[in-house]
């Protein structure tokens, strides 16, 4: 379940209703991929043991179909976790596109009709989502976990 998606008011269930949590639905689709291996192993045997135990992981999924709110506002999309992007993680990070900063004040430059400019209002207001650029995700998709144990037994 991505989220809550707010149904139609002609079905009694709105937002501040006594049903509304019942306004869960699906309305997305997502693959989710991943593999774990464990290493476990018995380095020392006898009066001292040592074991030691490695488990590394490794995880993707990838939004399929997003079905409601494709005119959200381009903010939106940087929340954590912002809007699902079908064919994207759902965990994306989207960024801006960077061109640097003046040399004459310091302030971020913006691409606005092939020029570079400070006219923050004007590139805000005509972003759009496929002008963002994807730069990370939020959740790490490699994990490594070590363990050791060293056990003495009293003779």
């Amino acid at each position: 379940m991505i989220g809550a998606d707010i149904l139609p008011w002609s079905t009694g269930i709105y937002e501040g209703s006594p049903v509304q949590n019942s306004n869960l639905t699906n309305y997305a689709n997502m693959r989710t991929e991943g593999v774990d291996v464990q290493v476990n192993t018995k380095n020392l045997t006898g009066k001292f043991k040592w074991e030691s135990h490695l488990l590394f992981g490794y995880v993707r999924n990838k939004v399929t179909d997003y079905k409601i709110n494709k005119n959200a506002v381009i903010h939106s999309y940087f929340y954590s976790p912002g809007i699902p992007i079908a064919g994207k993680s759902r965990d994306v990070l989207m960024a801006i596109p960077w061109l640097g900063l003046s040399a004459e004040n310091g302030y971020p430059l913006v691409m606005i009709n092939d020029e570079k400019s400070q006219d923050y209002n004007t590139y805000f207001n005509g972003l759009k989502p496929e002008d963002l650029i994807e730069s990370s995700v939020s959740v790490p998709p490699f994990f490594l976990v070590h363990c050791a144990m060293y056990i003495l037994i009293k003779a």
